[in-house]
């Protein structure tokens, strides 16, 4: 499956050409109004542009619809995919939280879940739905450390520990899921917990798709952002 910078590259609205970066620019007017917006407040967000007018823009809007990167008709635009670009300019629409959960050992206190949310909803961040991938084993393990609240908003990721233990198949088994989210929300990722395997292929989704991502300390209670908002504008050219 293709990731979302990598399809943006290779039908060429990641570069430093001129069309690429006026392509680009439409892309993010429309992320700005939440990833759906009607032709005459793209036009009026690009008013700046000495070259915009209505040819124009519906010229840009007709490629991006034919290389699939957007839908369009009766004159509004919408991204197939919102994740990357709504979080980059910091759109207002839904989060999703999509984590890996271990089994419960002897430690006590919360799960790293329950603290990724609780840290993250001080940064701002509050999530839609929560995801977390893991096996129902696992997560059963957790459910007396649980708040009420906490694990009601649970929704599960059913994997094997064969899956959690391969990169490949762990990738394989979520990405389905992670890709449908995107379309409709901002998906942060959280590598934490589960098995080393299971981490590194969060953590290779998030490549793949441009994804932002976070490793919890959970003792110290801080969040480490490895893909933040700054890396991501980085990384599609701006």
């Amino acid at each position: 499956m293709v990731g979302q910078a990598d399809e943006l590259r290779r039908v060429g609205l990641i570069g430093s050409g001129r069309v690429a970066k006026s392509r680009l620019m439409v892309l993010l007017e429309i992320a700005k109004m939440g990833g759906k917006a009607r032709f005459n407040e793209i036009l009026k967000g690009l008013g700046g542009e000495s070259d915009v007018n209505k040819s124009t823009l519906k010229n840009r809007l007709d490629a991006l619809a034919h290389l699939g990167i957007i839908d369009y008709k009766n004159g509004v635009a919408e991204l197939v995919q919102k994740s990357t670009l709504c979080f980059v300019v910091g759109a207002s629409i839904p989060y999703a939280y999509v984590g890996l959960l271990g089994m419960k050992g002897d430690e006590g206190g919360e799960s790293e879940t329950e603290t990724a949310i609780n840290l993250l909803a001080e940064q701002g961040i509050k999530f839609d739905v929560v995801y977390v991938a893991t096996t129902p084993e696992a997560l059963q393990s957790w459910q007396a450390a649980m708040s009420e609240k906490m694990w009601s908003r649970i929704k599960l990721l059913s994997v094997t520990v064969n899956e959690m233990n391969s990169i490949e198949r762990m990738m394989e088994r979520v990405e389905n899921s992670l890709t449908e989210l995107m379309r409709n929300y901002i998906v942060v990722l959280d590598c934490t917990s589960g098995t080393r395997p299971a981490g590194i292929a969060f953590y290779a989704l998030a490549e793949k798709h441009r994804l932002p991502l976070v490793y919890v300390y959970k003792d110290r209670r801080v969040v480490y952002w490895l893909k933040s908002r700054d890396d991501l504008r980085k990384e599609i050219g701006l």
